[in-house]
C-alpha cells in the first residue's frame, strides 16, 4: 500500500512539471504573450550606414555603453536595422528584430525580409522572405505580442506577426491602412517609425512623415516632419494623426529623420532626431521641447527649430539613457562605430564615449 502511495506521488509530480515546462511553453507563443515579461531593452543594433560596415552577421549594442559585439551567421547573411523587445520571454531572452538580407558576393541581394533572434542563446527564431521589406528600423507592437511594424521602401506602414496573437488574422504581413484623413500632406509617405515606450498612451506611435509626388514616390522637395499616429486596437488601421514639428521658416531644421520621443530627467517631454541640410553624410543631433495637448493628449513640439547638441552622427534613432539625463547615439572613431552619450542639461558638458563593458557576460556575442 505504501509503495502504491509513493508510485503515486511520484506520477502526480512528473506529471506536475511536464504541465509546468508546457505552461512555460504556451506561454511563448501565447496569444497574449504569457510568460513574457515586460523590460526595457538594453540592446541597440549598430547603424550599417557608413562605408566598411560588417557585410554579415548581427551587430549590436549595450546601451551601458562599449564597442560593438558580432553575433555570427549563416553564410552571407545579415541582419540590420536592429531592435530590441521592450519584453523578455519565458527565458529570460530578448528578442531582436530587424531586416534580413541575403547578400552573395557575385549576384548581391538575393533575398530579403525580417528576422528574429533571441539574445543571449543567438538562436534564430525566424527568417521571413518579404516582397515589403523594411527601410527603417522596426518597432515592436503593443504590450508582449511577438509583432513588429515597420516602414517599407513603397512608404507604407506594415504589422507582421511572428506567432499567432488573440484577435489577429493569422500570421504574415498586413499593410496598416489610413482610415482618417492626413492634415497638411496629401498621400502622406511614412519614412521612420517608433513607439514612446510608457510615455503616452499605448496605441501612439511617432513617423517621419513626407508628401507623395505626382509619379507616386516621395516629393523630396518637402521638408520632413514628425508626426504621431493613433492606431485602431488590432494595429492594423490608422485612425488619427497629426503633425508634432512645424516647418522651420529659415529652412535651417529640413530632413528630420529617426525620431525618439522621451522624458528628460525633471520630468519634461523631449522629442530628439537626426537632421540634416545638404547632404545625408552630415547628420546632426537635435533636440525639441515638447508638451502634451490639454484636450487630445497628443504630442506637440514647442519650437519651430531644434538645438543642435552633436554632429557627425551615424543614421541610427538616439536613445535616451541615464535616466533621461542623457542622450546616446552613434558615430565613427577611426572606422568604428561607437556609442556617444550627449548631456541634455543645455550642453554644459562635452559628449563623451560611452564607457567599455561587456555586453552580456557569457553571451555567444564575441569582439570583433
Amino acid at each position: 500500500m505504501l509503495r502504491t502511495v509513493h508510485s503515486m506521488i511520484r506520477l502526480a509530480s512528473m506529471v506536475a512539471l511536464l504541465l509546468s515546462i508546457g505552461a512555460i511553453g504556451l506561454g511563448k507563443l501565447s496569444p497574449n504573450g504569457l510568460g513574457r515579461t515586460p523590460s526595457s531593452t538594453n540592446l541597440l543594433g549598430v547603424s550599417t550606414c557608413y562605408r566598411g560596415a560588417a557585410s554579415e552577421g548581427l551587430q549590436l549594442f549595450d546601451l551601458a555603453g562599449g564597442p560593438p559585439r558580432s553575433l555570427p551567421l549563416s553564410s552571407q547573411e545579415r541582419v540590420d536595422l536592429a531592435t530590441g523587445s521592450p519584453w523578455v520571454d519565458a527565458w529570460d531572452q530578448v528578442h531582436v528584430a530587424g531586416r534580413w538580407l541575403v547578400i552573395d558576393p557575385e549576384l548581391g541581394l538575393t533575398d530579403c525580409g525580417l528576422s528574429r533572434v533571441a539574445i543571449p542563446s543567438g538562436e534564430v527564431l525566424d527568417r521571413v522572405s518579404l516582397d515589403h521589406y523594411p527601410v527603417s528600423p522596426p518597432c515592436w507592437g503593443a504590450g508582449t505580442t511577438a509583432r513588429v511594424l515597420f516602414v517599407a521602401g513603397d512608404g507604407n506602414l506594415y504589422r507582421y506577426d511572428f506567432e499567432p496573437i488573440s484577435g489577429s488574422s493569422g500570421l504574415g504581413l498586413k499593410p496598416v491602412r489610413w482610415h482618417v484623413e492626413s492634415p497638411d500632406v496629401e498621400n502622406p509617405v511614412l519614412v521612420d517609425v517608433m513607439r514612446p515606450e510608457r510615455l503616452l498612451s499605448p496605441d501612439l506611435l511617432i513617423a517621419t512623415v513626407m508628401s507623395r509626388s505626382a509619379n507616386g514616390g516621395p516629393n523630396r522637395a518637402d521638408h520632413d516632419e514628425i508626426w504621431w499616429l493613433r492606431l485602431s486596437e488590432d494595429e492594423q488601421t490608422i485612425i488619427d494623426c497629426g503633425p508634432i514639428t512645424r516647418p522651420d521658416p529659415e529652412g535651417l531644421d529640413v530632413s528630420r529623420r529617426r525620431p525618439s520621443l522621451g522624458v528628460r530627467s525633471d520630468g519634461s517631454l523631449c522629442l530628439a532626431y537626426l537632421s540634416w541640410k545638404g547632404t545625408p553624410e552630415e547628420l546632426y543631433l537635435r533636440v525639441l521641447p515638447v508638451r502634451l495637448d490639454e484636450q487630445t493628449g497628443t504630442p506637440i513640439a514647442e519650437a519651430t527649430r531644434g538645438r543642435v547638441l552633436a554632429d557627425s552622427c551615424l543614421n541610427h534613432a538616439p536613445v535616451f539613457v541615464d535616466g533621461g539625463s542623457s542622450l546616446l547615439v552613434q558615430t565613427l572613431q577611426g572606422r568604428e562605430p561607437m556609442p556617444l552619450r550627449v548631456p541634455l542639461d543645455d550642453g554644459s558638458h562635452d559628449p563623451t564615449l560611452a564607457a567599455v563593458e561587456p555586453v552580456i557576460a557569457g553571451d555567444p556575442l564575441s569582439g570583433r
